[in-house]
């Protein structure tokens, strides 16, 4: 049991990190004048569309969204694992799935 939760938390853990370090590298990266393509975060990150109203947003409202962004995305990460785990459980068990 603790294994599973282990798993599930991981997937969750790189699902809250990956938006969380992509808008890092692209802040930094606009103070450089630098403006990588965002393609790639709307893969990993499909709830990051909510970050195209931010443009007159202050910047303590766009942490706030952000985090929520990071929750989204831990969950939208954590729902394929827990169903993994839920799947090798039951192949343990040898109970068949209709």
């Amino acid at each position: 049991m603790f294994r599973s939760i282990k798993i599930v938390g991981g997937f969750a853990a790189v699902g809250f990190l990956i938006p969380a370090a992509s808008i890092t590298y692209y802040i930094i990266a606009s103070h450089f004048s630098v403006y990588p393509n965002m393609t790639p975060l709307f893969y990993l990150c499909p709830s990051s569309i909510v970050s195209m109203g931010l443009e007159e947003a202050t910047p303590s409202d766009a942490i706030v969204v952000w985090l929520v962004i990071c929750a989204i995305n831990a969950v939208l990460y954590a729902l394929p694992a827990a169903l993994i785990v839920f799947l090798l459980s039951l192949r343990k068990s040898n109970i068949s799935i209709p």
